[in-house]
């Protein structure tokens, strides 16, 4: 939890990381809100390729390189690289 939210001055809001070259469904809304018929649950958000750990792949949701904080989500899921094109 962050100083803030701690401290009652209200949540702190973080970038979202979505990848901008993710399809969507609408034409209105983004990726991860609308994301195409059967696509997986991490669709729309970006995944850092270069993160493998044990055959687990990292996804961000919160964009962490973008400001500096302590806290964020991410995702792991296990797949492989030819999967996530």
């Amino acid at each position: 939890m962050s100083d803030k939210q701690k401290n009652g001055k209200g949540l702190l809001g973080r970038r979202i990381a979505f990848d901008p070259t993710a399809q969507s469904a609408s034409p209105t809304e983004p990726a991860f809100i609308a994301p195409p018929k059967g696509a997986p649950v991490h669709h729309g958000f970006q995944i850092l390729r270069d993160v493998v750990v044990q055959g687990f792949t990292l996804a961000k949701i919160t964009d962490f390189d973008s400001e500096k904080c302590s806290e964020g989500d991410a995702s792991l899921w296990r797949r492989t690289i030819a999967d996530a094109d």
